[in-house]
């Protein structure tokens, strides 16, 4: 699965068409078959009165398809049109022609005071408004459109990108659709899972809209998914114990901040960490104690906070562990400091370097 940036799309859409000889009108026919299809999951396209909102760009091309599709199983269509019918592509027009001899109301719209009327009866909104081609910021009558779509009740489904969003960050072109969905044509975008974009977009669908793996290859951006993660985990024997899966030190707290020591730990068992033991200090460790019942703790001293008179016996202690984890919550004193250099300088195990371990 590849993570593509709008200029990355454009040549996906382009090794498609001149390596594998897929006509534009295809890409254009399946994406749009695509956001009917994959939205089957989620919404009742039947009986509801739906609303699609076009640009003049290949995105509103994926609108008109789209219409047609919808119109098909059962929905009450009408698309709104903004922007200069001339500067459509000849497949965009072509989509746009067929929806009206379906008989289709295809209707023009200057701005937000044009579209109102259709968007408070809709049940569903098509945004097929704005693609990934956005480089400039919204502004007036198309940004007055987009905050009228937001301000409807009705479920917005985004085409490839929610409108107003750079698809390249997932910053907002400032005014921008918060859709509760959008379907991904061709690949997921950068900005469908960088913030503020991951938001934007609300749940993501992914269709190939017909463009062969092949042309998806050489893209340098993945996108890593569960099934992708499962092949790096270790498969662990039914014979397994605590024993086998690794012992891991966790050296963190101070007073006032024994709670990330404990964080700390949850996440060790979390993470599947076999044994684990909780050095901290003082009154710290006497609070940590018990608070996890399979984690072991321990004090490394009686001061307030972790001090050089603490490193040997902290490094020698290190000598049972797998793997080190230092820093959550020891705080910045100077003493600590100096005891973090210790453990660096002397320490022979993995170490994990965290928090307040780094500040030193």
């Amino acid at each position: 699965m590849i993570l593509t940036t709008s200029e990355e799309s454009r040549l996906l859409d382009q090794r498609a068409m001149t390596e594998y000889g897929l006509p534009e009108s295809v890409l254009m026919e399946n994406a749009g078959a695509s956001v009917v299809q994959l939205m089957k999951e989620k919404i009742s396209w039947e009986d509801a009165r739906v609303v699609i909102v076009c640009g003049s760009g290949n995105n509103g091309g994926d609108g008109f398809v789209t219409a047609r599709y919808a119109l098909s199983e059962g929905a009450d269509v009408a698309v709104l049109v903004m922007g200069d019918a001339s500067h459509m592509g000849a497949n965009s027009l072509l989509y746009k022609n067929i929806a009206a001899k379906m008989g289709i109301p295809v209707i023009s719209v200057a701005g937000a005071d044009d579209a109102k009327e259709y968007l408070a009866g809709a049940d569903i909104i098509v945004d097929a408004l704005i693609g990934t081609g956005l480089k400039h910021h919204v502004k007036r009558s198309t940004a007055e459109l987009i905050t009228a779509m937001n301000d409807s009740e009705a479920v917005i489904v985004s085409v490839d990108v929610p409108s107003g969003m750079f698809s390249d960050s997932g910053c907002a072109a400032g005014a921008v659709v918060n859709a509760d969905y959008t379907v991904a044509l061709g690949s997921v975008k950068r900005g469908h899972v960088l913030y503020p974009g991951n938001g934007y977009a609300g749940t993501v669908l992914y269709s190939p809209i017909g463009i062969p793996n092949g042309a998806r290859e050489h893209f340098p951006v993945k996108l890593v998914e569960e099934k992708d993660i499962y092949e790096f985990l270790p498969v662990r024997s039914f014979a397994a114990h605590k024993g086998t899966n690794g012992f891991i030190g966790i050296f963190a707290g101070s007073e006032g901040m024994a709670g990330a020591g404990l964080l700390t730990a949850q996440g060790a068992l979390y993470g599947g960490g076999g044994k684990i033991a909780l050095v901290s200090v003082g009154n710290a460790a006497f609070q940590l104690a018990g608070k996890i019942p399979e984690v072991m703790v321990s004090s490394c001293g009686d001061a307030p906070c972790f001090t050089e008179d603490m490193s040997d016996k902290a490094v020698k202690q290190t000598g049972m562990y797998d793997v080190v984890a230092l820093g959550p919550g020891l705080g910045r004193n100077e003493r600590t400091q100096t005891f973090v250099a210790d453990m660096l300088e002397h320490c022979r195990k993995t170490m994990v370097v965290d928090a307040d371990a780094l500040f030193a």
